[in-house]
């Protein structure tokens, strides 16, 4: 194959860049080692930032936040959710902070508005009734599935190719140059597509694809923990008013809320280590913006990787919270003097477009392509098809999933295209499996569509009910008490009395 940019990572920036390239009318091929949307780009609290978490600290992505904010509310409104947000005074927070947040938010054009800790409480019951003081902000929620998968339709559109389930094991250097990758399928077969330009998206992968052409670059890999309940605390977003820290996040989403987030330095960018030991601390932590929180169901913990950037020191040095989250379009032709290879690093989902928008602004320089960027005028695809394509249950189109309303004709719209798929795949595209039983009765329903495209399927019949299982039960274990665990145990039970399963580890690909 042969294109002339490829560009891995099939994140939320990767599906942004790949729109971006195909809008200006430039070849590109898209490959990412698993389904669309299955790393950190899915494993984020699903806040839309207004900007005001960084007014402070951050001033410069403060400002990046709201007018990209203000841009996806416009172009992708179908994937948001205008709950608006709230930043909240405790008791024991600074006042002098807030004073100082105030003016920040003013001085980055964000518009905030105090309101009253009565209404508010009037509004959003479960609230601490010893809020000092609130403020109104522009923040949203985000689906970040259907914003990846809208991106990726919209470049199709505009001719770009998207390779699934395609690992990138080898790049191709000649002559001082980049010029072609090597992907890996899972069927152990190997195929090589040829280009004039990589970019590197990989998130917290990043540095693994980067050292493939023998360079280093100064990740810090900081994960997140993050705990979904099974329903929605508060219909507003919740931010405590205070210097960004652990726990001081909760997003109401679809019918869950979820809350967050830890920042802990890892050395690889797959990693559960120390979640049990940051589960107890965010409850303590968020029952003191809403006390029934440790008497809330939790369903799950999850853990995303961020990919922070250091531009000076060695990899890993500094503490999350104390590196930046603005984010880096490296050139390596001139950082590193190899050409035909572009890295993007940093940054946060609110931003993606942006991020998009600088990196194809650099590859299309290099390619000789004069087009503007129109990401931030064109509405996404997704929004008419969606309530087309979105049948009515009825006799003939069974519920698969109940916790979340998905159907069998919804879960065969899903399945429909190229490539390899999973269970986990279709949960990705249709939230089935995401609600209060966590995959207890729609897995197997849902395993009996799946049979119906046996030729397509990642893995075998056992291996894709332990895929989403295993996926489930990893983010179930540490939050296991109460009704958790009579759901877990009902989980067991018919699992291994149906299907003779032994075990819910998740299938190792």
């Amino acid at each position: 194959m042969e294109t002339q940019v490829v560009v891995i990572g099939g994140g939320i920036t990767g599906a942004g860049i790949l729109r971006d390239l195909a809008m200006r009318g430039i070849e590109a091929v898209l490959v990412e080692k698993g389904d669309l949307a299955h790393g950190t780009s899915a494993r984020f609290h699903g806040l839309l930032h207004s900007g005001a978490r960084y007014a402070v600290t951050d001033p410069a992505s403060a400002q990046e936040c709201i007018r990209e904010n203000l841009i996806q509310k416009k172009t992708a409104a179908h994937c948001i959710e205008d709950t608006v947000g709230v930043f909240i005074q405790l008791a024991e927070d600074d006042p002098c902070f807030v004073a100082q947040w105030q003016k920040a938010c003013g001085d980055t054009g964000i518009d905030i508005k105090e309101i009253d800790c009565a209404e508010l409480l009037k509004r959003e019951p479960n609230l601490s009734p010893v809020i000092i003081r609130a403020f109104q902000v522009p923040d949203a929620a985000v689906d970040g599935f259907k914003l990846i998968q809208d991106n990726v339709l919209a470049a199709k559109q505009y001719g770009a190719k998207v390779l699934t389930y395609g690992q990138a094991v080898s790049l191709a250097v000649s002559s001082g140059r980049v010029c072609g990758v090597t992907v890996r399928r899972p069927s152990g077969d190997e195929e090589f597509i040829s280009c004039q330009i990589i970019v590197n998206a990989a998130g917290p992968w990043t540095g693994e694809i980067a050292a493939l052409a023998g360079l280093k670059l100064n990740l810090v890999l900081n994960k997140g923990t993050l705990l979904a309940f099974n329903h929605r605390l508060t219909n507003t977003i919740i931010n405590r008013c205070r210097r960004p820290g652990d726990g001081d996040i909760l997003v109401p989403h679809h019918t869950v809320s979820i809350y967050g987030t830890t920042s802990v330095n890892v050395t690889e960018p797959d990693t559960d280590a120390g979640v049990y030991e940051e589960v107890g601390r965010l409850l303590a932590l968020g029952r003191q913006m809403i006390p029934l929180m440790e008497e809330a169901r939790i369903l799950r913990a999850f853990t995303g990787v961020r990919p922070l950037y250091q531009p000076d020191g060695e990899p890993g040095d500094g503490m999350g919270r104390e590196v930046t989250r603005d984010f880096f379009v490296i050139d390596h032709e001139e950082e590193d003097g190899l050409s035909g290879l572009v890295s993007i690093v940093g940054g946060k989902f609110t931003t993606y477009r942006l991020m998009a928008e600088r990196t194809v602004n650099l590859v299309a320089e290099k390619l000789g392509n004069k087009a503007p960027c129109r990401t931030a005028g064109e509405v996404l695809p997704g929004s008419r098809c969606q309530r087309e394509e979105r049948p009515a249950p009825d006799q003939e189109n069974q519920v698969i999933c109940e916790c979340e309303q998905v159907t069998e004709k919804q879960l065969e719209q899903a399945m429909g295209g190229e490539g390899w798929f999973t269970l986990n795949d279709l949960r990705r595209k249709t939230r089935m499996g995401m609600g209060t039983c966590q995959g207890t009765f729609c897995t197997y329903r849902a395993l009996a569509v799946a049979q119906k495209d046996q030729n397509r399927m990642h893995l075998n019949t056992l291996g894709l009910v332990q895929d989403l299982l295993g996926e489930r039960w990893k983010g179930m274990q540490p939050v296991l008490w109460g009704p958790g665990v009579k759901e877990a145990e009902l989980m067991r039970a018919v699992y291994s009395d149906i299907l003779d399963m032994e075990g819910l580890d998740a299938q190792d690909e």
